[in-house]
């Protein structure tokens, strides 16, 4: 049998796996932050799939996690000569992905496309759009258009 390099990689990564603590606190803890690496990688790679979905559409990627101190936006398109803000929720079904985001999410996803159209110096005469891309855990994708008014 033989190992290819990639295969190394992920082997190394099993012998860094920690055992579950003994105390009930610990144990609490511990169970915290493996679920929420496994939100984080899951985020991850529910952007991943939607970074291709919009580049199959023909979408031009400007930003990717693109983080001020406004709040932050997932993904930064450049499309048709407009620019989508995309927002991407991936949670165990679509309807609990759509009720995750908050009207104060949407609040500082507008303060945070207001500072990144001022550095860009995008013109008034762009159109503009916030999409919500939503996904479960099967993968199943909804791309909401102009969820968001601007």
């Amino acid at each position: 049998m033989s190992i290819e390099p990639r295969q190394l990689d992920f082997l190394s990564c099993l012998t860094s796996v920690q055992a579950a603590p003994t105390d009930a606190a610990a144990r609490a803890k511990f169970a915290r932050q493996q679920r929420g690496t496994r939100a984080y990688h899951s985020g991850l790679a529910a952007e991943d799939t939607v970074l291709r979905t919009y580049r199959a559409m023909g979408a031009r990627l400007l930003k990717q996690r693109y983080r001020v101190r406004e709040g932050e936006i997932d993904l930064i398109f450049e499309m048709d000569g407009g620019i989508v803000f995309c927002e991407v929720k991936s949670r165990r079904t679509i309807e609990e992905a759509a009720h995750s985001i908050s009207a104060r999410q949407w609040q500082r996803l507008e303060q945070a496309a207001n500072r990144y159209m001022m550095e860009q110096d995008v013109g008034a005469a762009t159109d503009l759009r916030f999409d919500a891309v939503l996904m479960d855990r099967t993968g199943a994708m909804e791309i909401v258009e102009n969820a968001h008014l601007f």
